[in-house]
């Protein structure tokens, strides 16, 4: 596939009557403008690795209904709206990866691992625009991260290979990456069980594949301490690639729960 193939974001005009259809990864989205308001529709597939791609194809009106897809309906006689806009988003919450395969980062090393996570898709009308809805693109599990069930957060979780080279990172319209950096000058192995990935404090970014990269983690072992890093957030270092998306707030400092082991 063409790197601008890729490239399922942006603008759409619709006629009155007029259905659209985006198929994204395991997410279906249907559009409809009708007369005083705008329909839409959502099917979540359980297929996490799916990568279909089909980017506002014409369909008839009644196909989603025919498929079970429960409809958002958004009314306004005179808002004038002819246009929308997608856009990709981070996830409102921390994600928790889980590698499939543990490894342990050897005393002294660093190591870099690229780290998938889901994405919303935010629908907004124009001109305006006017914000109509936010949906995941992936069917994405709770997860509770922390020492304790009164000290951690809700986050999202997720399963991931933790590649070593971007190259080999497959592409999905669903998912965004990100290069989390572990450093551990402590003298004995890190083990890596589980990454907490921050992305609600990350911009995210279409590089020029067409891949969504977010910005960089880097995670500072502290001392002998198998969960706890200095954390820091890399803005620059993404070549070929346009921002999309600011953070959705800003990033804390200091210490950070940023490994934990299966229990």
């Amino acid at each position: 596939m063409a790197d601008e193939a890729r490239r399922w974001w942006g603008d759409r005009v619709l006629d009155v009557g007029e259905t659209l259809r985006w198929v994204l990864g395991p997410s279906t989205v249907w559009v409809s403008r009708r007369r005083a308001e705008w329909v839409l529709f959502h099917e979540l597939a359980d297929d996490p690795l799916a990568d279909a791609l089909e980017i506002g194809a014409a369909c008839e009106v009644d196909e989603p209904g025919d498929r079970g897809a429960i409809p958002l309906r958004f009314a306004g006689a005179e808002t004038g709206a002819e246009g929308l806009r997608l856009q990709p988003r981070l996830a409102d919450r921390s994600v928790v990866s889980r590698p499939e395969d543990a490894f342990s980062v050897l005393p002294g090393e660093e190591v870099t691992v690229y780290v998938g996570s889901p994405i919303w898709l935010s629908l907004e009308l124009l001109p305006g625009p006017q914000r109509m809805a936010e949906l995941p693109l992936l069917r994405a599990s709770d997860t509770w991260f922390g020492a304790s069930t009164r000290d951690g957060e809700l986050c999202f979780a997720s399963r991931t290979r933790c590649r070593l080279r971007l190259e080999d990172v497959r592409w999905t319209p669903h998912r965004a990456v990100t290069a989390v950096t572990i450093r551990n000058p402590a003298g004995s192995p890190l083990p890596i069980e589980r990454i907490y990935v921050p992305v609600p404090v990350l911009s995210l970014w279409a590089h020029e594949s067409g891949m969504l990269r977010t910005a960089s983690v880097v995670y500072t072992r502290e001392d002998d301490d198998a969960e706890l890093a200095r954390f820091h957030v890399v803005e620059e270092g993404l070549p070929a690639a346009t921002q999309l998306a600011s953070p959705r707030r800003e990033p804390g400092r200091g210490l950070v729960r940023a490994f934990a082991q299966l229990l």
